[in-house]
């Protein structure tokens, strides 16, 4: 890796080259590949639409959910190598994600879980605490996880299932953490 190029630079290479692959090599899932990675000009973009198709609703669409996720990456280009740290702690701890890269970017919910956590955490402390409330509900409506916009998490974090966490608005999580479900952290 040369100097200047950062984690999620080196990730988001990885990453697009696997999607090529696989959409190449499993056809059905070719347009989901095409829609979240291989039109997208980066990783902010990928990220930002994964997370907007996760949380789409009747109440904030996927247009403005995007445009949520872009602000918070350019204004805070740190949660891009939060979020390429988190992916390889799951690529490097989790069994289910073999060895790929696209598998938990796309399909696993601990990742989505995290990554959407990291934007209300930015919202939160930007002072916009509404919008990181519903982005903190809309987490919990869709899947099964409950995490305070206020709570502090580091990088190389894998939440592996991510059903029933609990984090509290106190609670403080270290670099390097691995979570199973149905772990609550924080209290009185």
């Amino acid at each position: 890796m040369n100097q200047d190029t950062t984690v999620s630079e080196l990730y988001w290479k990885e990453l697009k080259a696997e999607a090529a692959k696989t959409a190449a090599e499993e056809p059905l899932l070719r347009a989901a590949l095409e829609k979240s990675i291989l039109t997208a000009s980066g990783f902010d973009q990928a990220l930002a639409r994964v997370c907007s198709y996760s949380l789409a609703n009747a109440i904030v669409g996927r247009t403005e959910l995007y445009a949520m996720c872009m602000q918070a990456y350019q204004s805070c280009p740190e949660l891009l190598e939060d979020a390429a740290c988190d992916m390889r702690a799951v690529i490097a701890r989790d069994p289910a994600s073999a060895d790929s890269t696209v598998v938990p970017f796309l399909f696993l919910k601990g990742p989505h879980v995290l990554e959407i956590w990291r934007v209300a955490h930015w919202l939160w402390q930007q002072g916009r605490k509404p919008l990181a409330r519903y982005v903190q509900c809309a987490i919990s409506d869709v899947f099964g996880a409950d995490i305070h916009p206020a709570a502090r998490i580091g990088r190389g974090i894998m939440l592996d299932h991510a059903l029933g966490i609990v984090i509290g608005e106190t609670a403080v999580v270290g670099d390097m953490v691995s979570m199973l479900h149905g772990v609550t952290l924080g209290g009185t």
